[in-house]
């Protein structure tokens, strides 16, 4: 024998919103809309199952009340990825929820990186820094994202500090294929970093970055030489000459002297081709050690521009002046 309290009331008219995407393998929340009323009888309802969209099997589930959160826990062990209406029994009648539940698979983030831009402007002491990562193609997904979190390699005493983000639609709430973070690099010293990605599961998931220590600064050019004069020395001026590799001009060759770390001057050797003009002024280009060709493990490698050449221009006017001439001729 059996029995069972009958509710008087018709089944629950469950709405599944735009949050309804749910992961594989995990029990999860699923937000609802329901009356007052049947929210307090929910828990009466019986044989919960998935109905696929597309036909087929119809899986059986757990289904569970939390609390008064407007949410059912559902069980989904088992269930193969894919869309279904949420049905069950009430009495003797039966009822299916209006919209429908996507079931997919959690990302493994085998192929997600740091897109070129936010690594290139991932600085050191320039305060809150915009990351985007990509998720690497179609089957990577960050909607079930659920924290971030940075710390330094090769470090025994790093612990991982949390990290800011944003998904452009919200969690559970489709495909997404980017993450905004936010990073403060204030307390951060240059060097290798992993970003620790973790989904509703709890498993985490490497991502390699490079906090770039800050690029050289000159502070007075341009470098001017007289007419008819093909070889000059000069003192460039500045802030971590050391990382300068080479720096390369037309119409000529600049030799750098030997680095040295932390360095605020360094001489150079300028040799210049002996039919200039007066008043000709000429680009000079910079290249920095720091500025490309860091080491990323396997999956997560980028290929840089192999120039790694940056012009006065691309400093911007608090290191390179870009308003002045790098090199110009004068006739005196």
């Amino acid at each position: 024998m059996w029995a069972t309290r009958i509710p008087n009331t018709s089944g629950p008219p469950i709405e599944i919103g735009s949050e309804n995407s749910l992961p594989e393998g995990v029990k999860s929340p699923l937000p609802v809309s329901l009356s007052e009323a049947a929210w307090k009888i929910i828990d009466r309802a019986r044989d919960w199952s998935l109905k696929p969209a597309s036909g087929g099997k119809t899986p059986n589930i757990k289904v569970q009340k939390l609390g008064e959160t407007g949410k059912l826990e559902l069980d989904l062990s088992g269930v193969t990825p894919g869309r279904y209406i949420l049905q069950g029994n009430w009495d003797w009648d039966h009822f299916q929820s209006s919209g429908a539940i996507d079931f997919r698979p959690l990302s493994d983030f085998k192929s997600t990186h740091v897109v070129p831009a936010s690594q290139d402007r991932f600085v050191a002491s320039t305060g809150k820094v915009p990351i985007t990562l990509d998720s690497g193609g179609d089957s990577g997904d960050f909607e079930f994202l659920s924290k971030v979190q940075i710390e330094k390699l090769h470090d025994e005493f790093a612990t991982p500090a949390s990290v800011p983000f944003v998904l452009p639609e919200g969690l559970r709430r489709g495909p997404q294929q980017h993450v905004d973070l936010q990073i403060d690099t204030a307390n951060l010293d240059p060097g290798q970093y992993k970003l620790i990605l973790s989904q509703v599961d709890g498993k985490a998931h490497d991502v390699a970055l490079e906090l770039l220590p800050p690029p050289p600064s000159l502070a007075n050019l341009p470098i001017v030489i007289n007419q008819g004069v093909q070889q000059a020395d000069f003192v460039l001026k500045g802030l971590r000459l050391d990382l300068l590799t080479r720096l390369e001009v037309s119409k000529g060759s600049v030799q750098l002297a030997a680095a040295a770390p932390g360095q605020t001057e360094r001489k150079v050797t300028v040799r210049m081709a002996n039919d200039l003009g007066a008043g000709t002024s000429l680009a000079l280009l910079a290249y920095s050690a720091c500025l490309c060709g860091w080491p990323q493990p396997a999956g997560n490698l980028f290929r840089r521009d192999p120039d790694c050449r940056s012009s006065a221009a691309d400093y911007g006017s608090d290191s390179w002046a870009p308003s002045q001439p790098a090199y110009s001729t004068c006739g005196r």
